[in-house]
């Protein structure tokens, strides 16, 4: 997927109105993380596509998660950039061969999980099944629906947000694009969200912003009953705010378009355990917000 670069470049979505307006993105029937096809479960509560991709549009990650009536979840992954003894011990792991890979099976109380290595990717399935009741048959039956093709390509999200609407400076150096989708059985958008990660040559993250908007919410019901919030008006838009601490600057807006919600975050950056927005980050996220408009 080729993005255009120009001074200043512009994502824009539609639908995500009235629900006769959408879904404009289909993912029931996409039974593919790249190069591995798996048959999916035939009844499903929600079903979520999260996508990674590089500035240029190269997938460096795609998960299809699929959830089970029973809260039984089960996973499909493609991941990049990582090894195998990162995700698996292979010297205390059962072997599994599937359509001609070999599978490493890794499991704990409720979670089956399993990993192969084609190329310079890893291609994961995961089953939480609550209780380990028939942990393994779940497992063993998604596996079994695995296979592999020559061709690596697959259906990828579009980089946009339901009616939200912004405007990015092309001098932000942007390292990948996450997105993530999930619709329920109906095909029904439950909730979509993009986060952008910028930084220099190199993969250094340095700060990260992200979209998400939430069907038929309120703006109390996403941001929760125990934080403290404000209300401003930034052009026509009405934002509920938050700030982290003492901080002047808010990192995070929030705004009712319609029947739903639309949250704007600077995510910073994180060590696990703390988050810090640098004052660059800060200037960045401000001139997100004044941006931003709605179609």
């Amino acid at each position: 997927m080729a993005l255009l670069l120009a001074a200043v470049m512009t994502f824009a979505v539609a639908g995500c109105g009235e629900e006769d307006d959408y879904p404009d993105e289909v993912i029931e029937g996409d039974n593919s993380v790249m190069a591995m096809r798996f048959t999916p479960p035939e009844e499903y509560e929600t079903l979520e596509r999260t996508v990674e991709q590089k500035d240029d549009g190269t997938v460096t990650e795609k998960y299809m998660v699929y959830t089970l009536a029973g809260n039984e979840k089960i996973t499909y992954q493609y991941m990049t950039g990582i090894r195998m003894a990162d995700v698996v011990n292979k010297k205390k792991s059962e072997k599994l061969e599937q359509d001609g890979q070999t599978f490493y099976l890794k499991k704990s109380e409720g979670l089956f999980q399993a990993f192969a290595k084609a190329g310079d990717a890893i291609y994961g399935i995961r089953c939480s099944v609550p209780g380990n009741e028939k942990g393994r048959e779940v497992f063993d039956s998604a596996l079994a629906g695995v296979s592999f093709s020559e061709t690596d390509r697959t259906d990828v999200n579009e980089l946009t947000v339901c009616a939200l609407r912004y405007k990015l400076d092309s001098g932000l150096p942007v390292i990948s694009r996450k997105t993530g989708l999930t619709q329920d059985a109906g095909g029904r958008l439950l909730r979509k969200s993009l986060m952008m990660k910028f930084g220099e040559d190199g993969g250094k993250v340095d700060f990260r912003f992200e979209i998400t908007a939430y069907r038929h919410s309120t703006v109390k019901e996403v941001i929760g009953k125990k934080q403290k919030y404000k209300y401003k008006k930034i052009g026509d838009i009405e934002y509920a705010f938050l700030k982290a601490g003492d901080d002047p600057i808010p990192f995070a807006y929030y705004t009712q378009h319609g029947d739903d919600v639309y949250e704007i975050i600077n995510r910073g950056v994180t060590d696990g355990l703390f988050t810090t927005r640098s004052m660059k980050s800060e200037e960045a996220f401000n001139d997100l917000i004044h941006s931003v408009y709605f179609v």
